[in-house]
């Protein structure tokens, strides 16, 4: 039994009286602590249990050491056979309480050692483990890593296992140790298969944290214990491999990882026996298909170590004979259409033409540069082949639908098709399918035409526009098409011809009868949405040729009800038809998008009539969005816009609408509609802006959707440049803030609501462009910062990287548009508020680079780079000051970052001259792993000040970052004042001041270690918190 109790030494306690009330006093707080902890709620067993009603605490922690395994073993019952759903949830509820507490350390290796306990049980104890290690392996003493690693190793728990090791830093050659003390017992083989596999997967899971240093360590352990794995494989291929198809598998999917990792010896590799038996199963026929996918594997990922590398001589040698030798059993697939293998072939032939690449180019024809490993790449039958693969069935009376499978594999096909067609040249296959079409004529049935139909429309773009021989033939064909030709064959010729559509424009004596071919095409329900998606196509390219078409147009865009057009491709016909009228007159291009409005605004006020209970307003408010988008019409300073007058007819109607029909998505409409208004006619808009923001304010208030947010924006970039607009975008702001922060006030909130996120700091960029100096005056411009540096951390690219352009926007200010009116206050502003914030601001960004992804680091870099410009000087200093604080030993024990790592890292930044040299900072060897863990296993970077709140001497650094770490995680503060109101406990000023503990180490260690324990007690019942500045002097703890 593994012992996870973490007891102070009574020795630590009594010596010196001042310590010791200190201590009593902590001990009587916890005792009322743990009297609040008390609150219960009672599961019923089921309708004949009325004497079996057990109590389970609510919230549980590290002091709750009174559970028992009934307790748990009662809980896993409810949660996987009760019929009740109300008491399944609460039993889900209180295990992940309990899964996130420290006692689940002990319960769950006690759950293990059962005998007599069901699956499900085991199951959630093994799942704790797991997770406990992956996401709280903070939580464990030094001192519990051997006793939970002998836990595990006679449990068999494969992956938790996998992870202690990696994390463990004090188990050394952990590898092959499992090996050696596992591989005598054969019943153990499987099992040590699996955890030789998993720990080469694992160095990379980034909830692990491990950091960079802890890798390489890692990575240099496994080239030397590469070896011992492949003695291991290759002598379980000889006892047990042959005969157990399932234990062959681990085996090679063991092999394809330490190949992939490049740490087994490559020349024992290709005179082993197991390469021999890998060739041997691929070529033959009986193999089963996850033995055969196994093993593909295998050679897939030795064929990348060869790739380039002439050490590999050997290896590369034995890979290129037993590859070709497999052309055979290739062939033998294709006849019996055993499509999986044949896949697995395919694989294998393209990786060693890609990994032989140097040779085929520099020595051709010789050794291994052989033609013949591109005998498989025939790109015509290939595409040949696709075609063929691409018809539909025989029996077929319709069309596909556009979500089918099959069509989504034609897709595919014709992606494929416009990427490899010109290898052999566009013109030349198109060419070839036609005279296919014209040989076989009568003889061909409708399906193999229509697939020809469909190989030429994907590459029917790539052929010239002046082309004059094919292509006149195959319209010719088109337009002159039976009428009892089959519908998917009058489909594909509809898309062919709008794949055509700079042919048509440069041939525009063939538009009229293309355009009567399609108009009759429209009272066809099942090709009324193709034709319009290629009138759509035709608008665009031949916009000269089609403003005489205006009136047919509008006919059907009145009628799109009546000819069955999808809602995408009747949007895409309105942008169409505006897109034709911007070559024709000012006063023609006013009364034409006025009929295309009043079309969707009648259409909204019937809508409206019918007391919004019969229509959704939702496609006429889409359609009226996109026709205000296509109409970019440029007008000459003081002429008044000519959509004027139909933005002031349409916005009242599409105000009431949103007013009427209250939903999310009648919302989000609305705002987009609005948007493309306001865009449309600029700053001649001004006379929606009062009703307009009154609106968007009033709607905020109840229904806090970001799109609101996102109209503000476009109107503080439309309107902000005007003096007379910015006190009234300076409330709308205002307004906006209140729900905004409450919304995102609370653990996790802005990562469930990052479009408001985004949406918001977006309009906040926008005031910085626009009303720069009133901004950085407002009251709110505090807490906007504030709440910038929270987001620093937010995973999620959209919203984190808005969250960087605010900061960025707001550095810019101290040094662009100098010759502005406002530079010189403008300059101050910015300048007090970064010296002010700039050391958090740094502190903020590097430690948000601790738990983002990769591919966001460079949204942190740019803000470093900016702020560089500001003051590289001060910038120095704080970055020093940051990672002076950073942890750099990780709780397994492994130095996460070293002195000089730190270093390199420092001029990495400081010395970078763009913003590109700055986002190579990840680079540097620094990566540490030290994080919060929140009580949902999301991860956060400690967050607080800089070289605040080191308790006592540097000898209790370690001890004193594991009480930053809670008092991080719970408020977030640079001193601790927390005020807990409760009906059982109240607890004032209890205040952690600085260096008054003059007494012996071992009396401050432990004051330290109760202040740990009390502070993770207040975590579970916390109220209120706030900031409190004390002295130097001293550290006092009271209690009322």
């Amino acid at each position: 039994m593994i012992s996870y109790a973490i007891s102070p030494s009574a020795a630590l306690y009594g010596a010196d009286n001042s310590v010791s009330r200190v201590v009593q006093k902590l001990n009587r707080i916890e005792l009322k602590i743990r009297a609040q902890l008390s609150s219960v709620v009672r599961f019923d067993y089921g309708p004949d249990s009325s004497n079996r009603r057990h109590t389970f605490p609510l919230i549980l922690r590290p002091m709750d050491s009174f559970l028992s395994l009934e307790d748990v073993r009662k809980a896993i019952h409810v949660l996987n056979h009760d019929p009740d759903n109300t008491r399944k949830e609460k039993a889900s509820a209180w295990l992940g309480e309990l899964q996130k507490s420290v006692i689940a350390w002990k319960l769950s290796d006690e759950l293990l050692q059962q005998n007599n306990l069901n699956v499900e049980s085991y199951y959630f104890a093994a799942q704790t483990l797991r997770s406990k290690i992956q996401f709280s392996f903070h939580e464990l003493p030094s001192t519990s890593h051997h006793l939970l690693r002998d836990s595990l190793i006679q449990h068999i728990l494969c992956l938790a296992l996998a992870d202690l090791a990696l994390q463990m830093a004090s188990w050394k050659m952990s590898t092959r140790e499992l090996i050696e003390k596992m591989r005598s017992n054969t019943q153990l083989i499987p099992a040590l298969l699996e955890i030789v596999t998993m720990l080469p997967e694992e160095v990379n899971n980034t909830s692990l944290r491990l950091g960079k240093n802890r890798r390489d360590e890692i990575r240099d352990e496994f080239d030397l214990v590469g070896p011992n794995v492949l003695q291991l494989l290759v002598a379980c291929t000889e006892s047990f491999g042959a005969t157990d198809s399932r234990l062959q598998t681990k085996i090679l999917k063991c092999l394809a990882i330490w190949l992939g990792i490049g740490a087994l010896p490559t020349v024992e590799v290709a005179h082993s026996k197991l390469l021999i038996g890998i060739l041997g199963c691929l070529a033959h026929s009986g193999t089963s298909a996850i033995v055969h996918e196994a093993a593909s594997d295998c050679i897939c990922e030795a064929m990348c170590l060869i790739e380039g590398r002439e050490k590999n001589i050997e290896l590369r040698q034995a890979l290129f004979q037993g590859v070709h030798g497999l052309r055979e059993a290739y062939h033998l697939c294709v006849v019996e259409e055993d499509n999986d293998k044949c896949v697995n072939y395919c694989r294998m032939f393209t990786e060693l033409a890609e990994s032989l690449l140097k040779e085929l180019i520099e020595t051709p024809g010789q050794g291994l540069g052989s033609l013949q490993t591109l005998d498989s790449l025939y790109i015509e039958r290939l595409i040949t082949a696709l075609c063929r693969q691409c018809q539909m069935e025989p029996d077929s009376d319709g069309i596909l639908e556009e979500q089918d499978d099959f069509a989504e594999f034609r897709e595919k096909v014709s992606e494929l098709i416009k990427q490899v067609v010109f290898i052999v040249g566009p013109f030349n296959y198109f060419q070839q399918m036609y005279n296919n079409l014209s040989s076989w004529a009568n003889n061909v049935t409708w399906d193999v035409s229509e697939a020809c139909l469909f190989v030429m429309s994907a590459i029917a773009r790539t052929i010239p526009p002046n082309e004059n021989e094919v292509i006149p033939r195959v319209m010719h064909a088109i337009l002159n098409l039976p009428v009892d030709t089959h519908v998917a064959v009058y489909f594909t010729s509809i898309q062919l011809v709008g794949e055509f559509r700079e042919w048509i424009e440069k041939h525009p004596q063939s538009l009229e009868p293309i355009l009567n071919f399609l108009f009759k095409c429209f009272h066809q329900p099942q090709l009324a949405t193709v034709a319009a998606t290629a009138l759509r196509d035709i608008c665009i390219a031949c916009t000269d040729q089609m403003g005489l078409h205006f009136n047919g147009l509008l006919h059907i865009v009145r009628n799109m009800q009546l000819f069955n057009i999808s809602d995408k491709a009747a949007v895409g016909l309105l942008k169409g038809t505006v897109s034709i009228l911007r070559k024709l007159p000012v006063e023609v291009i006013s009364e034409g998008v006025m009929q295309l409005c009043r079309i969707q605004t009648d259409q909204l006020l019937q809508k409206i009539k019918d007391d919004g209970s019969l229509h959704n307003p939702i496609i006429s408010l889409d359609r009226l969005a996109a026709i205000f988008r296509s109409c970019n019409l440029t007008v000459v300073n003081g002429q008044t816009h000519p959509f004027k007058a139909i933005v002031q007819e349409v916005w009242p109607i599409v105000s009431e609408t949103c007013f009427k029909f209250q939903s999310r998505h009648v919302f989000e409409k609305f705002c987009s509609c609005i948007r493309f208004m306001v865009r449309c006619v600029g700053r001649q808009s001004e006379i929606l802006i009062d009703p307009l923001v009154s609106q968007i304010i009033q709607l905020y208030q109840v229904h806090q959707n970001s799109c609101f947010l996102y109209l503000g924006s476009i109107l503080v970039d439309e309107f902000g440049m005007d003096q007379a607009y910015h006190k009234g975008l300076l409330g709308m702001l205002e307004a906006f803030c209140g729900p905004t922060f409450k919304l995102l006030d609370g653990p996790n909130n802005l990562q469930n609501y990052p479009d408001t996120v985004e949406d918001f700091f977006r309009l906040c960029c926008r005031f910085l462009q626009r009303i720069a100096v009133p901004f950085l005056q407002s009251s709110m411009f505090k807490s906007i910062f504030q709440c910038g540096f929270v987001g620093c951390a937010l995973d999620h690219r959209e919203a984190n990287e808005t969250v960087m352009n605010f900061f960025c926007d707001l550095i810019k200010c101290h040094h662009i548009k100098i010759q502005a009116e406002d530079y010189e206050i403008r300059r101050k502003l910015v300048t007090a508020w970064l010296i002010d914030q700039g050391a958090l601001l740094i502190s903020h960004l590097i430690k948000s680079t601790l738990c983002l992804p990769t591919f966001m680091i460079s949204y942190v870099a740019d803000v470093i780079f900016e702020l560089l410009q500001y003051d590289i000087g001060a910038v120095s200093l704080w970055l020093e000051e940051t990672l002076k604080v950073l942890p750099t030993q990780s709780s397994g024990g492994c130095i996460t970052a070293t002195h000089k790592q730190l270093a390199h890292f420092h001029k990495a930044v400081i010395d970078g001259t763009s913003a590109n040299d700055v986002r190579t900072f990840r680079n540097c060897s620094f990566e540490t792993s030290c994080y919060i863990k929140s009580n949902d296993h999301n991860t956060h970077p400690y967050t607080l000040g800089v070289g605040k709140l080191l308790l006592v001497q540097d000898r209790f650094k370690v001890l004193d970052f594991e009480i930053f770490f809670i008092m991080g995680k719970v408020f977030y503060s640079e001193n601790l004042e927390t005020v807990v109101t409760n009906n059982v406990i109240r607890c004032q000023n209890v205040v952690v001041w600085r260096c008054w503990l003059a007494t012996p180490g071992g009396r401050s260690l432990s004051i330290s270690r109760r202040l740990c324990k009390l502070v993770r007690m207040l975590a579970t019942v916390r109220k209120d918190s706030s900031v409190h500045k004390h002295g130097r002097e001293r550290v006092g703890v009271e209690f009322s």
